[in-house]
């Protein structure tokens, strides 16, 4: 049977369901799918040796976090915005909907630049920033970041229109048990 011939109360049993778990099933996807990239690991280590060096705990990868600035990338791109708000809500509020329900939510930091924009120089940027990019990465209330990065070949900001790599790192204050790639 067709999803087409499918009867009209399975239809409306099945988005019931989804629709009382909070998360949709395209999100359910994407967090089943979002895994580091060598460069977000990269950013990973970076961030928690420059913590170290501040007297600062580490920071878990938290899948809901990675995933919610995955997305966040992804939307930046795809729709040529560069901003913490979107349609999409806050970066709370995208945190929340793929199920990040930890403390002290959420901080964010985000990024773009030129088609090779790699961990070593976002870090950077951020490190020598002047509008809390650097604070956000050394608060200690922080103890879980999701780091999300997405290739655009036509991002469009601010009269630019090229390639870019979009970046994203959303803090949060709990590492809730989050499963491994």
């Amino acid at each position: 049977m067709s999803r087409s011939q499918s009867p009209w109360w399975l239809i409306a049993l099945v988005a019931v369901v989804l629709a009382g778990t909070g998360v949709t099933v395209l999100q359910q996807a994407a967090l089943a799918a979002y895994c580091p990239d060598p460069q977000e690991q990269r950013f990973l280590t970076l961030i928690n040796n420059y913590r170290a060096q501040n007297g600062v705990g580490r920071l878990k990868l938290v899948k809901n976090l990675g995933t919610a600035a995955d997305f966040h990338s992804r939307d930046m791109g795809r729709r040529d915005f560069f901003s913490h708000d979107s349609s999409h809500g806050t970066p709370t509020d995208r945190a929340r909907r793929f199920g990040y329900t930890g403390a002290f939510c959420c901080g964010e930091n985000i990024a773009w630049g030129g088609p090779s924009l790699n961990a070593d120089q976002v870090f950077e940027v951020w490190r020598t920033s002047e509008d809390g990019h650097n604070e956000a990465m050394l608060n200690g209330s922080y103890r879980a970041i999701g780091i999300g990065r997405y290739f655009d070949s036509t991002f469009r900001n601010n009269g630019y229109v090229g390639p870019a790599d979009i970046w994203t790192t959303v803090f949060g204050g709990q590492p809730a048990a989050s499963p491994r790639c």
